[in-house]
């Protein structure tokens, strides 16, 4: 079991949003295996990733890809949930190789969830450093909305 930063991302499907899901969801798959994530799940309308706790500004990226969103009116949106804990693979080769699971998983779920379209929840139980970093991002795209 490793420590591991947990970004999962949900979309609320209703009528029309639901053709440019898929082509949205595999845009941000695409997006966080750039910034070096690995899949740890993958639902209906929920998907997650799961970076290592040193990539820290990585998994603050693909979390506030989110507002993006917002200023490019684009749908449907997406809600972030931030985690961090311990995160087991549940194979070593095949299609579960790259799955997760773990308590990190679980509440960063909960939390995107929860979340409005747009927004980011970061759990308490982050490290400093993670919830700081997405707090400072967060006043600053609301002061400035070009950032």
């Amino acid at each position: 079991m490793a420590e591991r930063i947990v970004v999962s991302l949900h979309v609320r499907l209703a009528g029309p949003a639901l053709p440019g899901y898929l082509r949205r969801a595999l845009g941000a798959k695409k997006r966080a295996e750039a910034l070096g994530a690995t899949l740890t799940a993958w639902g209906a309308d929920t998907f997650a990733f799961d970076f290592a706790p040193e990539e820290m500004e990585e998994a603050i990226d693909l979390a506030v890809a989110t507002f993006d969103d917002l200023t490019l009116g684009l749908e449907p949106r997406f809600s972030a949930g931030v985690a961090y804990g311990p995160l087991t693979r549940l194979g070593t080769s095949g299609s579960f190789a790259m799955l997760g699971w773990g308590e990190a998983l679980l509440v960063a779920t909960h939390l995107a969830r929860a979340a409005h379209p747009g927004e980011v929840l970061v759990d308490e139980a982050c490290p400093h450093h993670v919830r700081h970093a997405l707090r400072t991002i967060e006043e600053r795209s609301l002061r400035d909305p070009a950032c």
